[in-house]
């Protein structure tokens, strides 16, 4: 039939019109539709193309539909044609077609169902208290995220997590999305924790969000696991627990729960433990004794290793005496202590039960960071090849922990090649998190991260960050919702750009961590992000929830110039921890409260070694914790050590090298009280520290700023020993001498000594003297020791300590 066309009649050949002639019917009809719909200025910024699509398709019906009565006929679509100017378009359909193909009830009208349809406008529906779904599961199983979006002809569920697709990855873990559109999750871990969302395909404005809790059992840690004591003698019992939910504490004794007896502080904690510090000097290596800053062994440079013939630390050529230098140490499940010799090209392994060197390993040159990869039992070596750093690799001994002739292997180069590895990564364990997977590799001036299986130590991938234009230079992890932190370097212009997020799931980066700037450090349980900005003199406090949400952060300012930051389980709350951190550049150490934010400093530590001094990073003055159920901390200064009390947060003892022994060299007395003080007053002899000549002092006494005493060395050394005790008596049995070393000078300590010694049948009387002396030296108007509470309990402990004490100095005064 040819068509014939007039103002009022139209006709057609409907034989002519095909289907794809009818599709571009539709979409010509569409594309007129969106004109109108875009001069009028409404459309949206984020509006998605199928969303528009129904609104487009909205609007079309309503156009067609003159008389509003929900039907489209044939009179009305011919009022469309000639409105629109069609009947002079001569492709082979027109809107008669919608009639012939999509009239599916064949009542001779279009509905708007039936107009949906045509333009396959799909009609999907999400209920409203289906909108956010939250499932919980234990880790170890695997879970099923179904999406609850519903309609006719639904196109294919599209999944999201952190806004990326998750669909299109090639992921281990969740890799089957099922018939019906849901999400499969295979031995789900925390690293899964987190919101997801679901949508249909092209209909992005309609989603579901789920949130994902992950549960983990309580796993719990005692110490000690069994003790025998005297009666009548003092017992600790330290319990830790870690889960999510955060699990809760409770003692039963003989099955009978005792809880409500005991104090929380008490509860919680109990007493010290102990734990050995292992320092590195030019000399060799000391095991410290924290508690009583006892040096218990001295490794020796010339010492020999157990069963060879080298020793610890043999002399290089062109050096005047033999020394040791040291870069990097690590703990190896307490079994052994891997150390790196930087100028040696190996590294040292320290036997920690026989506390002597037992193996060397050789390794590429410049052995300068060890890390200790708990999952695997290997210890990880980076090496720089030389000082200039030219050819640095990474390699791996495996079986760490192993009594075995340990030797290195290399990791599989990436693009073939070692020279431009700088520094790497590995995630440490948790106490709840036992096993770690990968690693990463950072590259010099490369925007990239570069995923290394730890276990076959290969190169998997690389997550690119130019988009970012960030070049990673250090990290922090969270097991909880998997997220790495990264602090990229600073621009061109020595601008800090924000920490970046990498999401370990999907290996995407998901944005920025809000305006957070500086080095990131993550505490041993992964719920706090504490991030250090030295330029901006920032730390800034962040929690991560059991969700795997981030929160908010708080700052505190600080112009101490942090050079590293350790962290310690809090001593009076559960569950929560508290940092110290040491200054590269000033002699305090900074102290936070992680759940309070309460602030506090550690004062006068003397001054760090210079920056300069120290070639292998950046931590010029490092901090150490002494783990789980550790009380103490140690820091260096340029000369000496630190030990602090990390549930009184305050200054323990101070060790040095600058006493001589009749014996042969050894600590200054300044590192030391109590019973090894006692033991050795007798074999003290003067030493001249170049300006008066006086005594070796305890260390509360080389605190003090009055300078050289005014009494002779007997005396000097009846007081050394009379302060010990006191402070022993004081500090370490009835624990209520709250800063002894804080005082700036004490008045007439020979009498004071004198009265100890002489009245020790009066205890009280003569402890309330030494502390009310103490009060009247310092320059603070609060007392330190507060005696009455408690004094009757200890007085037999403290008698024990005195008399010999006295004996000692009546023998020294009488001679």
């Amino acid at each position: 039939m040819a068509a014939l066309d007039t103002p009022d009649i139209f006709c057609y050949d409907g034989d002519k019109c095909r289907t794809s002639d009818y599709g571009q019917l539709k979409n010509k009809m569409l594309d007129l539709q969106n004109q109108k719909y875009v001069r009028q200025g409404n459309v949206g910024e984020n509006e998605d193309k199928m969303s528009l699509k129904k609104v487009l398709v909205d609007l079309m019906f309503k156009y067609f539909d003159s008389d509003n009565s929900g039907l489209v006929d044939s009179n009305e679509l011919s009022q469309v044609i000639k409105q629109e100017g069609l009947a002079k378009d001569l492709s082979k359909c027109t809107l008669f077609d919608l009639l012939k193909y999509d009239d599916y009830n064949g009542d001779k009208h279009l509905s708007k169902e039936e107009f949906y349809r045509s333009f396959e406008v799909l009609q999907l529906s999400l209920q409203e208290d289906q909108k956010m779904s939250i499932t919980t599961a234990t880790v170890g199983q695997s879970v099923v995220l179904t999406c609850a979006i519903q309609g006719t002809q639904r196109p294919p569920i599209l999944w999201k997590r952190n806004n990326v697709e998750l669909n299109t990855l090639d992921l281990e873990d969740i890799n089957d999305f099922g018939d019906d559109g849901s999400l499969y999750i295979t031995k789900v871990t925390t690293t899964h924790m987190g919101n997801y969302s679901c949508h249909a395909d092209g209909y992005e404005k309609l989603y579901q969000i789920h949130i994902l809790q992950v549960n983990v059992p309580p796993v719990i840690q005692v110490y000690p696991e069994s003790q025998a004591r005297e009666p009548g003698v003092t017992a600790s019992l330290r319990c830790h627990a870690e889960g999510i939910p955060n699990p809760q504490l409770a003692w039963l004794k003989n099955g009978i729960d005792i809880t409500p007896k005991l104090s929380k502080q008490l509860t919680l904690q109990g007493l010290g433990v102990g734990n050995m510090f292992y320092a590195f000097y030019e000399d060799g290596i000391k095991v410290i004794q924290p508690v009583e800053c006892e040096i218990q062994r001295h490794i020796k440079p010339s010492e020999k290793l157990l069963g060879f013939q080298e020793e610890v630390c043999p002399k290089l050529e062109g050096d005047a005496s033999q020394r040791c230098a040291w870069a990097s140490a690590v703990n190896v499940k307490d079994k052994y202590i891997y150390v790196t010799q930087p100028y040696l090209d190996r590294v040292l392994l320290i036997d920690v039960q026989s506390q002597k060197a037992v193996q060397s390993v050789s390794t590429d040159p410049v052995p300068v960071k060890l890390h200790y990869d708990k999952s695997h039992d290997q210890v990880w070596v980076l090496s720089w090849g030389d000082m200039k750093k030219t050819t640095p690799t990474l390699q791996v001994i495996n079986q760490a922990s192993g009594s075995v002739s340990h030797h290195t292997i290399h990791t599989q180069p990436v693009g073939k090649q070692f020279d431009k590895v700088e520094d790497f990564f590995i995630p440490a364990t948790t106490l709840i998190i036992n096993h770690i997977r990968f690693g990463f590799s950072l590259h010099k001036d490369e925007p990239a991260l570069h995923k290394i299986d730890l276990e076959t130590m290969s190169y998997v991938k690389k997550i690119s960050l130019k988009d970012y234009n960030c070049v990673p230079k250090s990290l922090a992890y969270t097991h909880l919702g998997g997220y790495y932190f990264i602090n990229c370097r600073p621009d061109s212009t020595n601008a800090m750009k924000p920490q970046l997020i990498v999401d370990s799931v999907t290996d995407s980066v998901i944005g920025y961590n809000s305006d957070v700037t500086g080095t990131p450090y993550m505490s041993p349980d992964g719920h706090f992000l504490v991030s250090i900005d030295d330029a901006k003199g920032l730390m800034r406090v962040q929690s991560i929830t059991i969700r795997g949400e981030i929160q908010e952060a708080f700052d505190i300012h600080t112009n101490l110039h942090i050079s590293d930051v350790a962290f310690q389980p809090s001593f009076t709350e559960a569950h929560q921890y508290n940092v110290f951190a040491s200054s590269g550049l000033q002699t305090d150490v900074l102290y936070v409260e992680l759940a309070s934010g309460k602030v506090k400093m550690v004062k006068s530590l003397k001054e760090p070694m210079k920056g300069v001094e120290w070639p292998w990073n950046s931590k010029n003055r490092m901090i150490m914790d002494s783990g789980l159920f550790g009380q103490y901390l140690m820091t260096p200064s340029r000369e000496s050590l630190f030990i602090l009390d990390g549930w009184l947060n305050k200054l323990n003892c101070e060790i040095t090298e600058r006493c001589t022994l009749e014996t042969g060299t050894g600590p200054r007395p300044s590192a030391l009280t109590g019973k090894y003080l006692r033991t050795q007053m007798l074999d003290l002899k003067p030493w001249d520290n170049g300006d008066s000549g006086y005594p070796c002092q305890p260390w509360i006494i080389s605190s003090m700023d009055n300078g050289p005493f005014e009494f002779g060395w007997l005396a000097a050394s009846a007081t050394c020993d009379f302060l010990a005790s006191a402070y022993h008596f004081c500090a370490h049995e009835s624990n209520i001498c709250a800063s002894v070393r804080e005082t700036h000078g004490f008045h007439n300590l020979h009498a004071s000594a004198h009265k100890f010694c002489a009245y020790t049948h009066d205890l009280i009387a003569v402890a309330n003297s030494f502390c009310s002396d103490a009060l009247h030296a310092t320059v603070q108007s609060r007392p330190y020791c507060n005696l009455a509470s408690n004094i009757n309990k200890h007085v037999s402990n403290a008698y024990d300590l005195a008399f010999p004490n006295c004996t000692q100095w009546s023998y020294l005064h009488s001679q």
